[in-house]
């Protein structure tokens, strides 16, 4: 299992990724019809918009090749300090969920959040999402 910085060739796969987890994650939280507005173009606008304007960061973890996660951090958008950072985003495949990857991905965040010196970093889960919500007790 590697875990590395993306490359912006790779927001497209970083979309789809996001785009299958967020529908696995949510099926049975968020309606059919919020799902489907947020299709996978407009997802790799948004992870452009946030790579060339707001100077966010991608983490992607492979094994043997294949993304099984991948988190977005960078300077926190919510009120607060401005030196904070922010996990915009972390998400795992769905076999890939229960298996320490999480911990290794939000591992990986925090030392990049140390490096940026940052003195405390924000999560924002939705509160449908009760898995995320459970793990981010462990942080």
């Amino acid at each position: 299992m590697d875990i590395l910085w993306a490359a912006r060739e790779e927001i497209g796969e970083i979309a789809s990724f996001l785009h299958e987890c967020w529908n696995a994650a949510y099926a049975h939280n968020i309606s059919p019809e919020d799902l489907a507005s947020l299709s996978v173009d407009i997802r790799r606008e948004s992870l452009f918009s946030r790579w060339d304007r707001q100077g966010s960061d991608f983490l992607v973890m492979r094994n043997n090749g294949q993304m099984i996660g991948t988190a977005i951090c960078g300077k926190s958008a919510t009120a607060g300090d401005p030196d904070d950072g922010e996990l915009t985003a972390i998400y795992l495949s769905p076999d890939s969920i229960g298996k320490g990857y999480g911990h290794a991905l939000i591992t990986r965040t925090e030392e990049y959040f140390t490096e940026k010196k940052c003195r405390y970093f924000i999560l924002d889960v939705l509160k449908e999402n009760s898995r995320a919500i459970h793990s981010s007790g462990h942080i």
